[in-house]
């Protein structure tokens, strides 16, 4: 397997499916259950943006908070682990209808 290969495979699959149940998943559903669901949805944005702040800049606070209240409509981490992967290869299909 060529390395371009390898590096398109965790860049389209293996990160965002590894981040969105890290945020999402873990995360959000330790937060929901100490404060309300707005706190936790401004609590994961902030932590998220943070992470990213060096590779997003502005956008990684807006990505952030479209994310989990994407995440918070539908509830489905591979949902938002695809229209992040979508999104890495130019494309960005994601909906917040279940």
């Amino acid at each position: 397997m060529n390395d371009w290969w390898l590096q398109l495979t965790f860049t389209v699959i293996s990160a965002p499916l590894v981040e969105e149940y890290t945020f999402r998943g873990y995360i959000f559903g330790v937060l929901d259950n100490i404060f309300n669901q707005t706190a936790t949805i401004w609590i994961t944005s902030f932590i998220f943006s943070l992470i990213h702040l060096s590779s997003l800049g502005k956008a990684a606070w807006y990505n952030a908070v479209f994310l989990v209240v994407a995440y918070t409509a539908n509830g489905n981490v591979l949902y938002l682990s695809r229209c992040c992967s979508t999104e890495y290869v130019g494309k960005f299909y994601c909906a917040c209808s279940k």
